[in-house]
């Protein structure tokens, strides 16, 4: 597994697999290609954001580089460093980090939706409950923003305040306006750090924040 993960590195580095003193080559594993397609394995970022070692060919499976192995390919690369060997660890130090996802505990799944579905117009993606009389863990979606709305005592306290950068804020308050939601009648404020925002509570008391910059003075 260890010599699997450091040759993929390695080979995404356009590099021959070297030993940990950077004088000799390591024999590529066989685990570092695809026996079926012969294509190489490099380094990638699975559903979760976990880093893996995966090859280049759809429908392979992905191999996770655990905490431990990862602080070992950092000490081989300092060591092929001191060895005069330039290697980056590619797709390790450099992630792509996408849009975190908050979770927001809710107390009552009829409000929630009510507020979440009916007047924010967030459409359901997934439900999910350990067994009937278990809490709901729920995930809703619009527009790409995605959120966790959970029942679960340890997902949180509620007043929770998420800042939801956008654009086109006045077209979301008119549509908001339209629905005559009885609990709120939300506006939009001039803030001064130069943003647009218009503010929402759900029923659990979480914040979200619509925000949007104003046209700077250059344009």
């Amino acid at each position: 597994m260890k010599h699997f993960i450091l040759c993929a590195i390695l080979m995404a580095a356009g590099l021959p697999a070297l030993a940990a003193d950077g004088k000799k080559p390591l024999p590529p594993p066989p685990a570092c290609v695809d026996p079926t397609t012969s294509t190489d394995y490099v380094p990638g970022v699975d559903a979760y954001g976990r880093p893996v070692a995966s090859a280049d060919v759809p429908g392979t499976a992905d191999v996770e580089i655990s905490t431990d192995i990862y602080a070992e390919l950092r000490s081989q690369n300092r060591q092929l460093r001191r060895a005069g060997v330039d290697v980056r660890l590619k797709g390790l130090e450099n992630l792509p980090l996408c849009a975190p996802v908050p979770i927001l505990r809710i107390f009552s799944v009829e409000k929630a939706k009510e507020f979440y579905l009916g007047f924010l117009g967030f459409t359901v993606d997934l439900e999910h409950r350990f067994h009937d009389n278990a809490p709901l863990f729920m995930q809703v979606s619009r527009a790409g923003l995605k959120l966790y709305l959970s029942e679960h005592h340890g997902d949180g306290s509620p007043g929770v305040r998420v800042i939801v950068p956008m654009s086109g804020i006045d077209a979301l308050h008119a549509e908001l306006q339209a629905k005559k939601y009885r609990y709120m009648n939300p506006g939009i404020e001039k803030m001064p750090w130069g943003v647009r925002q218009l503010a929402v509570i759900d029923p659990s008391g979480n914040h979200l924040i619509f925000s949007e910059d104003l046209p700077s003075a250059a344009s």
